[in-house]
């Protein structure tokens, strides 16, 4: 044993503060009940003697006669108001209610901050103005590196409605140097009136709606190499680049594969590779096109 003393649970603290607001408040009432009757019996007149009954008369050990003739009968004598007890009473209550009222605000801010300190710092959440601003812009050209690719593949489905699916044509870039990699996204979106998604937008009756973007970089984009293969995954965050406007966020986030095939070197000229992009569960393979699937190597 070490000898220290765990801190009480705000649960404990809680408690124990509430009930003694409540034994408080129960004394504040019993007084305020007490004190209205007694002022009641105070008020209430004495019952006077029933006609008809003789009423017993004190015999004087004095004589009267010097007092008679000081005040002859119909002379005022004058009276202390029968109230005046009562009302002192009733300002003593008063004060003695104020102050136990001012007691219970008292008592009820002290369990307030008592219980407060007990629960210890809150995590901060991400403020309005942090999520609210813009994406960065990706540099114009992809960041230098020992390999860098670029990958056009065919459509995905990202979205099935009754009438047909919501498709994305994937366009990628990716580059690495060293141990940090890059990769942005292109993703035009189009509705097409198709159980699939074609391989172009062109290739069926699709209408083009948006185009997102998206960029990852380690660490939050990991990248392995197996043999003659790059792979690059992470989960990101896409944005719209409207006319004239700065970017802004979409509200969808998608996890993300691309895998590169790597060529064998043949000087710095971009050399002709395959590849796949993978968003969510949907697989589509780059086109059969040369000039739109490249590797190029770093010197």
């Amino acid at each position: 044993m070490n000898g220290t003393v765990p801190a009480p649970s705000p649960l404990v603290v809680g408690v124990a503060a509430l009930a003694g607001l409540l034994l408080l408040l129960g004394g504040v009432a019993a007084f305020a009940a007490s004190s209205r009757r007694r002022v009641r019996a105070e008020e209430e007149p004495q019952a006077e003697p029933r006609p008809g009954r003789p009423v017993a008369r004190p015999a004087f050990a004095e004589d009267d006669l010097p007092g008679f003739r000081a005040a002859p009968p119909g002379t005022p004598t004058p009276v202390a108001p029968a109230h005046r007890p009562v009302v002192d009473r009733r300002r003593r209550r008063s004060r003695l209610l104020a102050a136990a009222a001012v007691g219970v605000l008292l008592l009820s801010g002290a369990v307030t901050v008592l219980v407060a300190g007990t629960r210890g710092p809150v995590a901060a959440g991400p403020s309005p103005a942090a999520s609210a601003s813009s994406p960065p812009l990706p540099a114009a050209e992809p960041v230098p590196g020992d390999v860098g690719a670029r990958l056009t593949a065919a459509g995905l489905v990202l979205a099935r409605v009754p009438v047909g699916v919501t498709a994305g044509f994937p366009r990628v870039s990716v580059s690495t140097s060293g141990d940090r990699a890059l990769l942005h996204l292109e993703l035009p979106t189009a509705n097409c009136l198709l159980p699939e998604a074609p391989a172009r937008p062109e290739d069926g009756g699709c209408q083009a709606t948006t185009t997102e973007f998206a960029d990852l970089r380690t660490p939050s984009l990991r990248v392995d190499r197996a043999g003659g293969r790059l792979t690059f995954s992470g989960r990101t965050p896409t944005y719209l680049r409207p006319d004239g406007a700065p970017p802004v966020w979409t509200g969808h986030s998608y996890d993300l594969t691309v895998t590169v095939d790597l060529p064998a070197p043949s000087g710095d000229a971009p050399l002709p590779t395959a590849g796949t992009v993978t968003i969510a569960d949907q697989t589509a393979p780059t086109l059969p096109d040369p000039a739109l699937t490249t590797v190029t190597y770093g010197s």
